[in-house]
């Protein structure tokens, strides 16, 4: 094989490679926003006593460290869509000024719930899941 054969031949396959690796990508991390979600209620861990959960949100405005000009004001971007689900089953979205949702007939045991809060094209910018323990009815 001549010299830039085998030249021709490395970059060939180093393409193919790079196009094999690329292929393969971990799940991806939310984006970067300028919003923060954080669960009040319920507590990681907590223990319920009824079938009502109360699912408390806190959606705060917190600007991410970014340059910008001394004369410009950052216009922060549109408030995300909080969307609510237990042990993976969509329970409701909060409407624009609503901080809480309560889910009714969660049945005796342990459940996870999902928190998300997405832009306005569907890509989730923050998410937290919060592990917590319904307690069965006390039978006296």
């Amino acid at each position: 094989m001549n010299p830039a054969t085998r030249l021709l031949t490395a970059i060939v396959m180093a393409g193919i490679a790079a196009a094999a690796g690329a292929q393969y990508s971990p799940a991806p991390e939310p984006l970067r926003s300028d919003y923060r979600l954080k669960v009040i209620e319920p507590a990681e861990g907590a223990s319920i006593s009824g079938n009502a959960v109360r699912v408390v949100v806190d959606l705060a405005f917190r600007p991410r460290d970014i340059a910008v000009a001394k004369d410009v004001t950052p216009t922060p971007a549109p408030k995300p869509q909080v969307d609510i689900f237990l042990d993976k089953e969509a329970k409701g979205s909060l409407k624009e000024g609503e901080t809480y949702l309560v889910i009714d007939g969660v049945a005796a045991g342990t459940h996870t719930l999902l928190v998300t809060a997405s832009d306005r094209s569907g890509a989730v910018v923050d998410r937290k899941e919060v592990h917590f323990t319904v307690l069965p009815p006390n039978r006296d």
